[in-house]
């Protein structure tokens, strides 16, 4: 059963938020990133995979928007882009993994899809 992704939903408020310029960028990311994630995630599914990893530290998709460099920015496109990923991948576990580093300094992010 190969399912093409749904993108977002087009739905009246998301719509009404697409007049803000940072909002229509932040939602043709997400679409993007949905198609990404897709070709990644059937092609390791065919392959015998189970989990996927996402890498969002340095992604060049992400890093187009540039209000992503407020912390408090990106972790609301995380959380928003998380629940997406909920919605996509229905019964599969989507999870966020941060690693910090010295005097506590996110040096990686990531999602990982796991449909074991």
């Amino acid at each position: 059963m190969s399912k093409e992704p749904r993108t977002l939903i087009k739905s009246r408020e998301v719509l009404q938020s697409l007049k803000d310029r940072n909002e229509f960028t932040k939602y043709q990311t997400f679409d993007h990133l949905l198609q990404v994630i897709w070709a990644d995630v059937s092609g390791g599914a065919q392959g015998g995979n189970t989990k996927y990893v996402f890498k969002i530290t340095n992604n060049p998709h992400i890093r187009q928007l540039c209000q992503l460099n407020n912390p408090i920015n990106m972790t609301l496109f995380i959380t928003d882009f998380m629940d997406i990923l909920k919605k996509e991948y229905i019964d599969c576990k989507i999870e966020y993994v941060e690693t910090k580093g010295y005097e506590n300094k996110v040096i990686e992010q990531i999602i990982v899809i796991d449909w074991s």
